[in-house]
């Protein structure tokens, strides 16, 4: 039984993120009938197929690899979607490996996010206005100037 693992943790997860990619890129969401059941039924299929041990050990990786998803959840800077599947990934593959297909895809996401910018010629404003945003505490109080921040253009 445990030399099946590896094909149905491999299977399990290819499915698990295709469907969550395609959901994305079609409707900007992640459904719930997709991560959900896959964040409870990791750790007792663990649990089942490696023991007790290794079913503490799929929890610890849904924790590990949900914080940061839900800190940027939090902040509005990522989906729900996004921290159930970053949750059930990590306790289907463990905290280490999960961490490492975490840092990838945010490593993905920020190139593509830098090729949208580059592609709509707003790299440099952008950069510009990072620049600006991070300057700020460094300045001496003489020179600050009062800040006229516009949402829509932090944005664009």
């Amino acid at each position: 039984m445990l030399d099946a693992m590896p094909t149905l943790a491999a299977g399990w997860i290819l499915a698990l993120t295709l469907i969550a990619a395609v959901s994305d890129a079609r409707r900007g969401t992640i459904p719930n009938w997709a991560t959900l059941p896959s964040l409870a039924a990791a750790p007792v299929t663990v649990a089942l197929l490696a023991g007790p041990t290794a079913a503490f050990a799929a929890l610890a990786g849904a924790l590990a690899c949900g914080i940061v998803p839900l800190l940027l959840f939090r902040a509005g800077a990522s989906g729900g979607g996004d921290v159930k599947l970053l949750a059930a990934l990590g306790a289907l593959v463990g905290a280490r490996t999960g961490l490492e297909i975490e840092l990838a895809s945010f490593g993905l996401a920020t190139l593509w996010g830098l090729m949208l910018l580059t592609w709509h010629r707003q790299l440099w404003p952008a950069v510009a206005r990072t620049a600006v945003v991070l300057a700020w505490p460094l300045l001496p109080a003489r020179l600050r100037q009062p800040a006229r921040l516009d949402p829509a253009a932090m944005t664009a």
